[in-house]
């Protein structure tokens, strides 16, 4: 007000000035422009304000200066206010069940561009170079299998996605951002991108359901109602409703896998990465978890799968890629990649076989042990149905047929591509078949295919189951 009046030159502002509480409070000086001094004072030397009159106006001053703070008080906790109803509404949003955003989500297919994109990504472990500028993009609703030898990046492939290991060259973007850089927000990324592990970490301390509300409710703000109610939900989903109030430490290894899926969907991620889901359990419980994850697929969910079922793959996939030393050798359909596939080492790798085998010296082996591991065998590769057969024929084998062949080799083989189940009797040292005719006959009629030849070790008799 002072600066205001030193330069104005009406006498109507020069009155406002000397009645105002700063000036008479505080009796300040002032300068005033050269000349001007005179409107200041011009009829106002002998109207001196009553200390009543000053005081009027001190108090008014305060209580005016505390309507200000108020004010400012109320706005912040408006602002507040508003702030709580967004993200609440939000959150009510989210109570949908996951089944309907993930369709919504897979609306978005044709929205242009990839959803994850990567290029030139390396990797390595002091002079181990794990992966090595691997080029490609994954585009929403994809369902994507990695396979290959073990040991050629698939599962940190995986760990850069979701920078729980940082690339050493390249870049990922992703939703057109690239999450490399040193300001991406980890923590949000990781809201997109669920992972689920080989080994299922869950928290031992909490019950299934609080494993499963915990993040929702510390890190999207859930109410502990719209999270438990989204997580039973979820339960019921993977089939462990019942489970809720249990403990990790009260379930199988099957079940804390579904578990440990039912928490990464509670972050509703637009990706799911699953690292060989089922290399850490027991054969009986490898089917109950494909079941989860090929419902999964079925929804229109992102999907990246390590895995060495090929079978698995070969149903629940979009798209496969055949990765090996550290590069994608060949990218492409499910029948692109196992009917016709490119690359030598992809031929090599589709078409191996998965075996069991027996030494047998002599007849007092453990035929109880050789029973169990067949039963084992079958299920972790998903031919249940050959089960009995194989049982039978092998006990009709060693017990009668080849009773006298010692020492020989067994082996159960399964070729995942073909579907082929072959029960092989290797006898060293001899020349001709050890089976007679009343062996032939009774076992013809059980098997596609009696196979009866030398080799170099000895003479082989392979039943096709």
């Amino acid at each position: 007000d002072i600066a205001l009046g030193s330069v104005a030159v009406t006498e109507e502002r020069q009155k406002q000035v000397l009645f105002s509480d700063g000036y008479n409070a505080a009796r300040i000086m002032f300068y005033t422009r050269k000349g001007e001094a005179d409107i200041l004072t011009k009829g106002q030397s002998d109207k001196v304000l009553s200390t009543k009159d000053e005081c009027t106006m001190h108090e008014w001053t305060k209580e005016a200066g505390t309507w200000l703070w108020m004010a400012g008080f109320l706005l912040l906790l408006t602002a507040g206010g508003i702030w709580i109803v967004l993200r609440r509404k939000r959150n009510l949003t989210a109570k949908r069940s996951y089944s309907e955003t993930v369709l919504q989500r897979s609306g978005l297919t044709g929205v242009a561009g990839p959803i994850i994109s990567i290029s030139h990504l390396s990797k390595s472990f002091g002079s181990l170079s794990v992966l090595r500028d691997v080029n490609v993009e994954i585009h929403r609703g994809e369902v994507i299998s990695i396979i290959g030898p073990s040991g050629t990046g698939k599962s940190t492939l995986l760990r850069c996605l979701n920078l729980l290991e940082r690339p050493t060259e390249g870049n990922i973007m992703v939703d057109g951002e690239n999450i490399v850089t040193d300001d991406y927000p980890v923590n949000l990324l990781r809201r997109k991108m669920g992972m689920v592990f080989q080994s299922f970490n869950l928290f031992a301390h909490l019950t299934v359901l609080e494993n499963i509300t915990l993040a929702p409710c510390q890190l999207l703000g859930e109410s502990i109602e719209t999270a438990r109610e989204e997580g039973m939900a979820l339960l019921r989903q993977v089939g462990l409703a019942e489970k809720a109030d249990e403990y990790p430490s009260a379930l199988s290894g099957g079940q804390k896998q579904r578990v440990a899926i039912a928490r990464a969907l509670a972050m509703h991620p637009e990706v799911i990465l699953f690292d060989e889901p089922t290399s850490a359990l027991d054969p009986t419980m490898v089917g109950e978890v494909l079941s989860v994850i090929r419902q999964l697929a079925k929804s229109g969910l992102t999907m990246l799968i390590v895995t060495h079922e090929m079978k698995f793959a070969k149903d629940v996939s979009t798209r496969i890629f055949f990765m090996n030393d550290g590069i994608i050798y060949e990218d492409g359909t499910p029948d692109q990649i196992f009917n016709h596939p490119v690359h030598s080492a992809t031929k090599d790798f589709i078409n191996r076989r998965q075996k069991l085998v027996y030494e047998i010296g002599s007849n007092d082996f453990d035929f109880l042990q050789i029973h169990t591991g067949i039963n084992r065998f079958c299920l972790k590769y998903d031919i249940t149905d050959k089960t009995k057969l194989a049982c039978r024929l092998t006990q009709e084998m060693l017990l009668q047929h080849l009773l006298t062949c010692r020492p020989l080799t067994l082996r159960l083989t399964h070729t995942e591509l073909s579907g082929v189940t072959a029960l092989d009797f290797m006898i060293e040292n001899l020349t001709e078949s050890p089976l007679s005719n009343a062996a032939r006959a009774s076992i013809r009629p059980q098997v596609k295919e009696l196979i009866e030849e030398p080799t170099t070790r000895g003479f082989r008799v392979k039943l096709i189951v």
